[in-house]
């Protein structure tokens, strides 16, 4: 009897051990999520549009969710090594990238060197929403949007216009087509390089991230038009080209990401954790403060809608390189 309970309970004491190693190697189920802290990867330098709603998001997880946050500026190769890097990182639920909603359709059009394609994008949550601005250098000989565009026209491609990155050449573009000019694009590579480029009279004009916009007011910066869509005067923005009766519309997005293979709870933890801030810990107020619109939408709501707008601007960039050629 003795020696039964013995084999009894060994049997049991090999079970225990056989389900705590199963766990352990299964991602460790019965650990706490997350218990090391989350890199969140910007492809672009610090100050842009990106970074800065990067920095919102993580200060907030750490500050009032209590879960140790990085945020890595990769940038270079306009944004190719910060995208690779964060779309090929272990999928441990450990490594994010905040990104703008181009970066990625157009890196994988005009870059082969990229190490991703479509089907490797994980979309977590849209965390924000927003507009540019066109601006005119300090000092600039025109006035207003009118005497701009008269000058253009008459002088086709004299005007230079500087650009975050390769991804919002679209951008240039709408504006080119919408008032019937040709501008020289210059790729500044990030938007503080844009921006510096046209408050230094290195460029005509700029389009820029909100952020931008007081900085410009207060140089004395005349501020052309902002591609929202409103059409009423907002405090502290620009008007829009639409308010002007010019068809001039492009909305952009903020939004987290994760490399393929992240599980499926992770995702949902990290969108969840960002859907809490929203609501209950002032993470909205912190992107207003940045210029952005702060829009949440969680990831099982985003995804169709991310990879429609993923397909959209893949063949947009396509359209863009055969007009090129011709």
């Amino acid at each position: 009897m003795k020696k039964s309970l013995c084999l009894l309970m060994g049997m049991s004491l090999s079970l225990g051990m056989l389900f705590a190693n199963g766990a352990a190697e299964n991602g460790g189920a019965a650990k706490k999520y997350p218990n090391k802290p989350i890199t969140f990867i910007v492809n672009r330098a610090a100050g842009g549009g990106t970074d800065v709603c990067a920095r919102a998001v993580a200060t907030a997880i750490q500050k009032d969710l209590g879960y140790t946050t990085v945020v890595n500026n990769l940038e270079g190769g306009d944004g190719l090594i910060g995208a690779n890097e964060a779309l090929t990182a272990k999928p441990d639920g450990y490594t994010f990238m905040i990104v703008g909603s181009t970066e990625i359709p157009n890196l994988i059009v005009n870059f082969p060197e990229a190490k991703f394609t479509r089907n490797d994008l994980i979309p977590v949550c849209q965390v924000t929403s927003k507009s540019r601005f066109l601006a005119l250098k300090p000092g600039s000989p025109f006035s207003d949007l009118n005497s701009f565009v008269s000058y253009a026209k008459a002088n086709p491609g004299k005007l230079t216009i500087a650009i975050s990155g390769g991804n919002t050449i679209y951008g240039a573009v709408l504006i080119e087509e919408a008032l019937g000019i040709d501008l020289t694009i210059v790729n500044a590579g990030s938007g503080n390089n844009a921006f510096t480029m046209v408050l230094g009279g290195h460029v005509d004009c700029a389009e820029l991230d909100p952020q931008y916009y007081a900085n410009c007011v207060s140089e004395n910066m005349t501020v052309l038009g902002d591609t929202d869509d409103r059409t009423e005067h907002v405090a502290d923005a620009a008007d829009t080209f639409k308010s002007k009766g010019i068809d001039i519309v492009d909305t952009t997005f903020n939004y987290i990401l994760a490399p393929k293979g992240t599980p499926d709870e992770y995702v949902k933890a990290v969108s969840d954790m960002v859907g809490e801030l929203y609501e209950k810990h002032g993470l909205a107020d912190a992107i207003a403060q940045t210029g952005q619109k702060a829009l949440y939408t969680p990831a099982e709501q985003f995804k169709d809608v991310y990879f429609a707008y993923v397909d959209k601007m893949m063949q947009l960039y396509q359209k863009i390189n055969a007009e090129k050629k011709k």
